[in-house]
């Protein structure tokens, strides 16, 4: 299970993520839905651990800010839509 509670996250000081708060039950499958610039992409990152962020989730009980990065990455994963390319990246 993943409990979300009162996320919320700003940029330049504009709150993006504003008071998010839900459970989402193992094997449950859920659709986020808005239009541009609703933070639906920001809310995957929180979960993914790329933004940092006010409130606090957990997954099976456990605060999120506990897993190790190689941890979270095991249990989340985000594929973007279009993946950036880091500077320098070459392909052997």
């Amino acid at each position: 299970m993943i409990s979300l509670r009162n996320l919320s996250v700003s940029f330049d000081g504009r709150r993006v993520v504003d008071d998010v708060s839900l459970d989402i039950a193992s094997g449950e499958w859920l659709n986020v839905v808005g239009p541009n610039g609703a933070g639906k992409t920001t809310l995957l990152r929180i979960l993914a651990g790329l933004v940092d962020f006010e409130g606090s989730f957990a997954i099976d009980g456990r605060d999120s800010r506990t897993f190790k990065r190689r941890e979270l990455a095991r249990r989340i994963a985000l594929v973007p839509q279009i993946p950036q390319i880091p500077a320098g990246m070459s392909v052997a």
